[in-house]
């Protein structure tokens, strides 16, 4: 469809997208994930102005927006990220050298949530969680020898990718009710049509290359971030992609206004003191317990003291949380 387009509107790499009867251009104003070792990404890049060709929502995406769910709010920071729905919709998009990407679209419910500042709250968890992803592959890579009964001559090591989202804008629509035009909305590219919840609350079915990358971001933060909402699909060949992940963060700024409100002087030493009432939204052993209930066999190559689900947890990052 796009390539035909394409052609009989005499579009080449010199054309203005404005000479085309498109269906939504947009300019992409942020493309920050360049590593392909830790993210599936688009190439596209700042500047670039791109079109959609089409436009589905599919039942298969719903579950992208469970985390919006107010029955849910105690167990999120109450934040935008957790706050503000969010349309999530599967488009094909075209972009100057003629090359179509299938990618999922998202896009604020409320006019007051497409802000760039949005936006860039989920920019920020795909990078933090693209970095998390590359040391994640690095670590099979090195780790996948030592550990006994997985794998085997020839067999590529477990990997996991994000799907690298791009910030853009609408410089024009024909569809002005879906993406009218100035709203900001991320995109990125995605191969798949349906997505399922690897991390999410607890309970999921045991996937152990998304359980184990959860372990390990929180091992290689010291137990300060967790990647939480892992969802996406597994390809043809094993590999993860996740799309819309969230990192849950130790919230230093909380932290801050107790020290100034509630403290109390002891030896000459500033003692924090734990207000009352104060759920845990964050980072924390019961969440870390709750969201990875056991270690598979790819966990001991970065975490070999915690094994399985009642065992050591001297070296496992979430510690360093006490």
């Amino acid at each position: 469809m796009g390539n035909i387009l394409l052609g009989d509107c005499g579009i080449d790499n010199s054309s203005n997208f404005n000479d085309v009867e498109a269906k939504i251009i947009l300019r992409v104003d942020d493309a920050p994930i360049v590593d392909t070792l830790g993210a599936l990404v688009s190439r596209f890049m700042c500047g670039d102005q791109v079109m959609i060709t089409s436009i589905q929502k599919l039942p298969a995406f719903e579950c992208m927006n469970w985390r919006y769910r107010t029955d849910l709010s105690g167990a999120w920071p109450q934040d935008t990220r957790f706050t503000c729905p969010r349309h999530c919709l599967l488009v094909h998009v075209i972009s100057r050298d003629r090359r179509e990407t299938q990618c999922v679209l998202t896009l604020g419910c409320q006019k007051d949530d497409t802000t760039t500042a949005t936006a860039q709250a989920h920019m920020d968890d795909a990078v933090a969680a693209t970095a998390y992803a590359a040391g994640f592959n690095k670590q099979m890579i090195q780790g996948l020898g030592n550990i006994v009964d997985i794998g085997s001559p020839g067999e590529s090591a477990p990997s996991l990718k994000v799907c690298a989202p791009v910030t853009c804008q609408v410089l024009q629509s024909s569809s002005p009710e879906i993406l009218p035009r100035g709203m900001t909305c991320t995109m990125a590219p995605y191969p798949h049509q349906e997505v399922q919840k690897f991390v999410f609350l607890g309970g999921e079915d045991f996937l152990e290359v998304p359980q184990t990358y959860f372990h390990y971001a929180a091992f290689a933060s010291g137990g300060n971030e967790f990647v939480c909402d892992i969802q996406g699909a597994e390809d043809e060949n094993g590999e993860i992609h996740i799309l819309d992940p969230v990192v849950l963060r130790t919230e230093k700024t909380k932290v801050e206004q107790y020290i100034t409100k509630q403290w109390a002087t002891q030896a000459g030493k500033t003692i924090l003191q734990q207000p009352a009432n104060c759920p845990v939204v964050g980072p924390s052993e019961e969440r870390f317990d709750a969201l990875h209930p056991r270690c598979g066999q790819l966990c001991q190559s970065f975490d070999p003291m915690r094994k399985g689900a009642k065992g050591k947890k001297a070296l496992c990052g979430i510690t360093c949380l006490h």
